[in-house]
């Protein structure tokens, strides 16, 4: 039985410890606060401290990088947590995975692959591609990454644009207000299958050495998503000026006009060579979103 390092107890970092778990593997899970996560040891930790971090991470198989700072740190929160996971895996001689996303790829109109040519266009972007570049620096070890879309599902909560503040009105037949054109169809990615494709990463080394894009249930917009959870809900698009004066108080909405393309473009993937690789089949859409409605009606 192999152990693992999670650091970050947020939506993936849970969904990766429970795949995980169901492989028979033992898990660690490392947050500043010492978030409990069931089935899984608990530590305090914070993630640019590289000798706590070694310690907690000797004898793992892999250091599982699901922590987020907030969006307007992180070009000065994350290069240190990936130097510090760097010198914890040297130390240890762990596996490095790194929770990613699409934003070093910037705007882009063709789906997104493991082929895709990074091109970023705002900071988080650029700093999201600093990092990789970082691992790949480590020529000594085994790194990877997972670039998904935006995730959802049981136990998304707020941090996503298909969480609780989406679904919860949709399913009480009311409306949920998204930013960009709710009609443009938008990569989703199933936060179980997110879990189950860190894991897969996380125990098959002949998979690192570079980053695979996906999983992804479908490629939908907002308006069909919204359906598909109840066809009495709404979906109302917030206007430019009101993003543009939710920004003036909340950095958070300031952060998020900077990558709006990502919801006024096709932003769509095509991950048949994650699905290939890993003999990974993702969960349809329709069952995801029923499992989803399900658990927030439940």
């Amino acid at each position: 039985m192999s152990t693992h390092l999670i650091l970050g107890a947020g939506p993936t970092g849970r969904a990766a410890a429970h795949s995980l778990i169901r492989r028979n593997q033992q898990v660690k899970v490392g947050t500043r606060s010492r978030t409990p996560v069931p089935q899984c040891l608990s530590l305090r930790l914070d993630a640019t401290d590289a000798a706590a971090l070694a310690t907690a991470a000797t004898n793992c198989e892999s250091i599982i990088v699901c922590v987020n700072p907030p969006y307007p740190e992180w070009p000065e929160e994350w290069p240190p947590i990936i130097e510090s996971v760097i010198a914890a895996a040297r130390a240890t001689g762990s596996r490095i995975v790194l929770m990613g996303n699409l934003y070093p790829f910037g705007r882009q109109t063709r789906p997104f692959t493991g082929a895709s040519l990074e091109s970023p266009t705002e900071p988080k972007g650029a700093t999201r591609a600093q990092l990789w570049r970082m691992l790949k620096q480590a020529d000594d070890l085994y790194v990877t990454e997972l670039r998904a879309s935006d995730y959802f599902g049981p136990g998304a909560g707020i941090g996503s644009i298909v969480g609780d503040e989406f679904i919860d009105p949709i399913l009480a037949g009311g409306v949920a207000k998204v930013v960009g054109d709710p009609t443009v169809p938008h990569a989703w990615s199933y936060l179980p299958d997110i879990g189950e494709c860190l894991a897969i990463l996380a125990t098959n080394p002949q998979l690192s050495d570079r980053y695979w894009v996906g999983p992804v249930s479908g490629n939908v917009s907002l308006t069909d998503f919204a359906y598909q959870l109840n066809p009495k809900g709404k979906v109302k698009q917030i206007s430019g000026m009101g993003l543009t004066l939710a920004g003036l108080t909340n950095p958070m909405m300031r952060e998020i006009k900077s990558v709006l393309y990502q919801y006024t473009q096709p932003y769509v993937i095509d991950a048949t060579e994650l699905e290939q690789a890993f003999g990974f089949v993702p969960t349809p859409l329709a069952d995801a979103i029923a499992a989803t409605a399900a658990a927030a009606t439940g």
